[in-house]
């Protein structure tokens, strides 16, 4: 999947994460969201670039996850150019930027490498978007990617927790 990933030219990336904000914009729980919850994406993830620009123009408050020890707090950030290299070098929102507990009032979009149809994700290993989605107090969950990351089926572990959702340029598919 990363190799795929990679391969994808940047301009063929970009106009497919813009499909994937069309179809995030017409989810009912991000019309009733308090916070939207993006996360900067790695070099072989879906450009999170345009559904940012997405969520500022429709004017909706934005957090992102913070690397915090091995787990990730959600932090209050609005603005991109205001995010600072956190571990690794990943955009997060600066150690000043509120924390945002979460709640049903929240969607969380999450990478992954692949998804399936009931909402079982492969991460890329750490744990640490499972140990977020263990505990969302009931945020709604969408993994997003290109339409190839929904695959038959992800191999799970019993630690490993689902997304809700699963949105790509070919649609939204809901967990049943």
């Amino acid at each position: 999947m990363s190799r795929r990933c990679h391969a994808m030219a940047p301009e063929q990336a970009l106009g497919e994460a813009r499909r994937v904000a069309d179809r995030l914009v017409g989810l009912a729980e991000l019309r009733r969201a308090s916070i939207l919850v993006l996360y900067a994406s790695l070099a072989d993830e879906l450009p999170i670039l345009p559904i940012y620009e997405r969520a500022r123009s429709l004017g909706l408050a934005l957090a992102w996850p913070r690397q915090s020890g091995a787990a990730l707090d959600l932090a209050r950030c609005d603005a991109w150019e205001d995010l600072v290299p956190g571990r690794h070098g990943v955009p997060e929102p600066p150690e000043a930027a509120p924390r945002v507990a979460a709640s049903p009032g929240l969607v969380i979009l999450v990478p992954g490498r692949a998804f399936d149809s009931l909402g079982r994700r492969l991460g890329r290993g750490g744990g640490a978007y499972d140990r977020l989605l263990a505990s969302r107090a009931g945020a709604f969950a969408v993994g997003t990617g290109y339409a190839f990351q929904l695959v038959g089926e992800v191999p799970v572990e019993a630690h490993d927790e689902r997304v809700d959702a699963v949105a790509t340029p070919a649609g939204l598919a809901r967990r049943p």
